[in-house]
């Protein structure tokens, strides 16, 4: 398997395993951005150390980018 896909709220992380990177997409502004890892997990994590939110609401993943997530806790 080539690609692992994650549905989330609106959108969805899609993880290449062939090119050891990902991609997020915010879900409140559509911002996206790739991030590399070896593995999705690795990726999710590095995506987290950059100021993106990957969390559970109401049995949905939300991403959020790091200004989205800021604006929702101000």
């Amino acid at each position: 398997m080539t690609f692992y896909e994650v549905f989330t709220g609106k959108n969805m992380i899609e993880f290449d395993y062939k090119e050891k990177q990902g991609i997020i997409i915010c879900d409140k502004c559509n911002e996206e951005h790739i991030f590399d890892g070896d593995d999705f997990y690795h990726f999710l994590e590095e995506a987290k150390h950059y100021g993106w939110q990957n969390k559970k609401v109401f049995n949905k993943w939300e991403n959020l980018c790091p200004n989205c997530a800021r604006e929702k806790h101000d």
